[in-house]
């Protein structure tokens, strides 16, 4: 069973190698910082992993969403914060602005 669970494990790695390889050639990021920050996130939400997907509503959003809904969903006595900040630009009839 070990070497079985092994030789998956490479071959999961293998394949994820691979996608993200594909990810980085069909991708424009603008240095290696932003392209690590991507991957990274992409990673995160499952893209490269070998877990099978669980099909929400017969289409690929839902089944993010529901994803998504996992990943983030509230632990134990966490709790939501929302923070607003408002920008207000006042255009003059001479088109200036303030």
């Amino acid at each position: 069973m070990t070497v079985c669970r092994n030789l998956l494990r490479l071959r999961t790695e293998s394949i994820s190698s691979t996608l993200v390889a594909h990810v980085k050639s069909v991708c424009k990021f603008p240095n290696d910082a932003e392209a690590t920050r991507i991957i990274s996130g992409l990673r995160w939400i499952g893209l490269f992993s070998s877990e099978v997907a669980k099909p929400r509503a017969g289409n690929l959003l839902d089944t993010l969403c529901g994803q998504l809904e996992t990943l983030m969903k509230y632990e134990e006595g966490e709790r939501d914060l929302v923070m607003l900040q408002h920008k207000f630009v006042v255009e003059w009839a001479d088109g200036s602005e303030a």
